[in-house]
């Protein structure tokens, strides 16, 4: 279900930053730039949750760990003063372009990230 959401998410914010790529004019390789480096990102922050099998309920569940909380604490850092590292180069319009181009590439790489977790515990358990 997660994988489904983090999908859904990235095609909102694909189809959000190529409006606004028309519209606010920023550049294209500016804008593939941002995907690129939000799904390095996106892979690296990937690695908070720990997947496992769980017997009883014969799912892959997630859990977080302590290293999954730094990352988490990052991110969010990251996040609340994203103004302050890109304001420079970005103003108005163009830094929400930038901003939701890098979205878009981190819920890709948290996508593809969690996607070959749960196919190697799948894999693991002979189901997959």
């Amino acid at each position: 279900m997660r994988l489904r959401i983090f999908a859904l998410i990235f095609l909102i914010m694909c189809g959000l930053g190529i409006y606004h790529i028309a519209v606010d004019d920023l550049k294209a390789t500016i804008a593939l730039a941002a995907v690129v480096a939000g799904i390095a990102i996106g892979l690296f922050i990937g690695r908070i949750y720990n997947v496992v099998w769980h017997e009883e309920t014969g799912q892959a569940i997630s859990k977080m760990d302590a290293f999954g909380v730094s990352i988490l604490i990052c991110y969010i850092l990251f996040a609340v003063f994203r103004k302050a590292l890109f304001g420079h180069w970005f103003a108005g319009h163009q830094l929400s372009s930038f901003i939701i181009c890098i979205s878009a590439g981190v819920m890709l790489g948290r996508f593809l990230t969690l996607r070959k977790m749960i196919i190697n515990v799948l894999k693991s358990q002979g189901v997959y």
